[in-house]
């Protein structure tokens, strides 16, 4: 019954958003994303679109961002559909639902966003650039990755919490880096990237 009851929210929630979006806005809406220190194996991540913010903690287990990086990375090189949702498993009774569609009908690199708790009220969306938002969620995590890891507080309030399976030399960085993205943000190019990674997609 609780799974039917996630998968109602779920469409409720996208009827809203294509209702808000018939009409998209003239241009691209800016995407932010800030990071809170970690705190005893969790990690607040706020996320922005337009100046309206929605904050969401991520637990340490199960281990959050190699997710994130390989639904970057699916987005970027997946040719066999066109929207990609996130599911997070914040270890409390409310998943937190990420979503990113391409709108391939558009002469642009434009794509909606949206982002909610299941069980929780209201929603963040946004029709948004896909290498700003690429851009903004790689860099920022990968920055606060190489960062935190110089730091004593960051080791004792994430990395320690970290299975050791899931960071095999210890290290957020090393497992969050990616080629593919990589090498999506030096092109701007999906198409071009995608060439280059098709092999496994």
């Amino acid at each position: 019954m609780e799974g039917g009851r996630t998968q109602i929210s779920r469409l409720t929630v996208k009827a809203e958003i294509y209702n808000r979006y018939q009409r998209l806005p003239g241009q691209c809406e800016p995407f932010g994303i800030g990071i809170a220190p970690a705190e005893h194996g969790w990690i607040d991540i706020t996320f922005s679109v337009a100046g309206v913010s929605r904050t969401t903690s991520l637990s340490c287990f199960p281990e959050p961002f190699v997710g994130i990086r390989q639904w970057l990375e699916d987005i970027i090189v997946c040719t066999d559909r066109l929207d990609f949702t996130l599911d997070v498993d914040c270890d409390h009774d409310s998943d937190t639902i990420i979503h990113f569609e391409h709108l391939y009908d558009l002469d642009n690199d434009g794509g909606l966003f949206y982002l909610y708790e299941a069980g929780s009220e209201g929603f963040l969306a946004g029709y948004i650039n896909l290498h700003d938002f690429i851009k903004a969620i790689y860099t920022s995590i990968l920055d606060y990755a190489l960062e935190g890891e110089k730091t004593d507080a960051f080791r004792e309030n994430w990395l320690e919490y970290v299975p050791s399976e899931d960071y095999p030399d210890g290290l957020l960085s090393s497992v969050f880096r990616s080629e593919i993205i990589e090498t999506f943000l030096a092109l701007n190019n999906r198409y071009q990237t995608r060439r280059l990674f098709t092999q496994g997609y």
